[in-house]
């Protein structure tokens, strides 16, 4: 009798983890969104293969999002209300900046600058 009051309080238990865990994204999706005070929003984001990562400007000045590590190519300007995207298909480290707010000195940026690790998924 015991043992079956153990295994019921057992899966109560489990099943109320599982309900109060957050949920993964199912879009694959995850936006970046540029500051009022010349950051990113998250500045480091991990995320899986295949996720597409979307940077958003919702502040009154054009920024840019330009790679400049990892062997990948992006240089958008984004106005003010505007976006821009990449899907990342491969794992690795990429990093990216505003141009026109941060300094890039011997690979070592300073101000605006960002990072996007991609793990396998």
């Amino acid at each position: 009798m015991r043992t079956s009051l153990r295994i019921w309080l057992v899966l109560a238990l489990a099943c109320s983890a599982v309900v109060t865990l957050p949920a993964p994204s199912m879009s694959g999706k995850v936006r970046i969104k540029a500051t009022s005070n010349r950051t990113w929003n998250p500045d480091f984001k991990g995320v899986k293969k295949g996720t597409k990562v979307i940077w958003k400007n919702p502040t009154g000045i054009t920024h840019t999002v330009t790679a400049f590590g990892g062997g990948w190519s992006k240089n958008k300007n984004i106005a003010p209300g505007g976006r821009t995207a990449k899907r990342f298909k491969k794992k690795g480290a990429y990093d990216y900046r505003c141009t026109i707010h941060s300094t890039l000195v011997n690979g070592d940026c300073n101000g605006m600058c960002g990072h996007v690790h991609v793990s396998g998924g």
